[in-house]
């Protein structure tokens, strides 16, 4: 793997690409559920689900030196739907203006996420699996799979099922599987400006430590190189096993 060298410029890319990721995520549950929205504010991306509190669903994104003044906008549009957004700041974007007018409106850093950034290429490691796109006949298949894996005491099956259905027929999310005699493992990616932000992996609980996902990931750098993208990130909490 390559390294970029993070610029702010870069880093606001990488941030605006999950957002738009997750702006997908609402509309696919907007669409099918009727339980989520996104809004803009002057560049700020809001994403709320009526469905469950948890944070992931729960956000402002792409926050920049605007989003301090519109703060009395946006907590009250959370508010409205009986939700308390969560606040992701890069440090390019974190003015102290903007932290200080958090910390007046009884907001605190609670934790540190972790950006992976690499540059597409073809020679990361493979496993002896092969991986093949999710097509529309395996989009019920592999809904299932990832509701499966990712539900909790949060998001049901169904919740995540029907958005990973409404999702998997946009043209910038694509699902890569692994099937051994039934579709064991998924990775996802999603493009936007360049940047191909990896999420929804999901392996079989039965189907775990046999490299699949070193394969999936290996596929998705091949596609990022293929579609165009200079970028594939990302993220999860500091600290984190995955990263």
């Amino acid at each position: 793997m390559s390294f970029p060298h993070i610029t702010p410029e870069l880093a606001r890319r990488v941030e605006q690409a999950e957002a738009a990721y997750f702006a997908a995520w609402a509309n696919a549950w907007k669409s099918v559920r009727h339980t989520a929205d996104h809004q803009d504010f002057a560049g700020a991306l809001a994403v709320v689900h009526d469905e469950t509190a948890r944070s992931t669903y729960n956000r402002v994104m792409a926050i920049n030196a605007h989003t301090a003044a519109l703060l009395d906008e946006i907590i009250p549009w959370y508010a409205a739907h009986n939700r308390v957004p969560r606040f992701d700041i890069t440090p390019a974007d974190a003015p102290p203006s903007l932290l200080l007018a958090l910390a007046d409106r009884g907001y605190t850093q609670t934790r540190f996420d972790s950006a992976w950034v690499s540059l597409p290429t073809r020679d990361t490691p493979r496993s002896d699996s092969y991986c093949w796109p999710i097509e529309a006949a395996n989009f019920a298949p592999a809904a299932r799979l990832y509701a499966d894996v990712r539900a909790g005491p949060t998001e049901s099956q169904e919740m995540l099922f029907d958005g990973m259905m409404d999702l998997l027929r946009g043209e910038r999310f694509k699902l890569y599987g692994i099937w051994d005699g039934k579709l064991v493992a998924l990775g996802g990616m999603f493009v936007s400006d360049g940047v191909a932000h990896l999420a929804a992996d999901s392996t079989h609980p039965e189907h775990r430590g046999q490299g699949y996902q070193t394969t999936l990931l290996s596929a998705r750098f091949d596609q990022a190189e293929i579609l165009g993208c200079d970028v594939v990130a990302a993220n999860t909490p500091f600290g984190s096993p995955s990263l």
